[in-house]
């Protein structure tokens, strides 16, 4: 008795990708500079935090119930 034959077709494509993108998908070692943030920036983001926490206590201790939305 003959066992049944496969039949395999390969098929293959390729994409050409730039190098900003292959360093992006960690396909080649990134090469890039790092991005400096200004302290100003960090101090801004920092203090926007700060703030928005302070905003939903005091909300949240006036409304009577829990304003922070869960994680």
């Amino acid at each position: 008795m003959a066992e049944p034959r496969l039949e395999v077709r390969k098929i293959a494509t390729y994409v050409p990708v730039s190098d900003w993108e292959a360093m992006e998908y960690g396909l080649i070692p990134d090469t890039r500079p790092p991005v400096v943030v200004p302290w100003r920036d960090r101090a801004r983001w920092a203090l926007r935090e700060f703030r928005h926490r302070v905003g939903l206590r005091v909300g949240s201790w006036i409304a009577g119930c829990d304003l922070d939305p869960p994680d």
